[in-house]
């Protein structure tokens, strides 16, 4: 191989590299960050389990339900960027820790979140992955505030 031919090659192994870098930490949207197998059309329930000092509480939302509209909408209202390096690091900042568990038929997913730390998700198809918003820990209240009117309005 002449000196030309091995820098081409070069170049093409640089690029390719850098294009999976760049599409490593581009931001993805909730049904991308979600999994694969992840379908909206497809969710049949979504469960938020909000648990405080050991006692949790379950809030039921079903597609039919405008306030799981509501949910999807704020859910998708932010990009999801991953995040590689410090997945360990969990720092419980709301007065919730939070699971919304995406029923739906052949696969589950699942989000989790408490505060300024990443927020989690777990797929029937996919490993573990964490994520940051640029909403970041307030993104994470509003989801809160949100499903905690959810239950003071269906106890009225």
């Amino acid at each position: 191989m002449n000196v030309r031919t091995k820098r081409i090659i070069a170049v093409f192994e640089l690029a390719i590299v850098i294009a999976l870098i760049v599409w490593a930490l581009c931001p993805r949207s909730i049904d991308q960050a979600l999994g694969g197998s992840f379908d909206q059309e497809q969710v049949t329930q979504v469960q938020a389990v909000l648990t405080k000092d050991g006692e949790s509480r379950d809030i039921f939302l079903s597609p039919d339900d405008p306030a799981y509209e509501q949910l999807m909408t704020l859910l998708s209202s932010q990009k999801y960027v991953p995040i590689y390096l410090d997945k360990d690091t969990r720092y419980v900042t709301l007065e919730y820790d939070v699971i919304l568990a995406f029923g739906q038929e052949g696969a589950d997913h699942t989000m989790h979140f408490s505060g300024d730390d990443p927020i989690w998700f777990t797929g029937s198809d996919v490993r573990d992955r964490s994520f940051r918003t640029s909403g970041g820990e307030a993104f994470q209240q509003e989801i809160l505030d949100f499903l905690l009117a959810q239950e003071s309005a269906r106890a009225s």
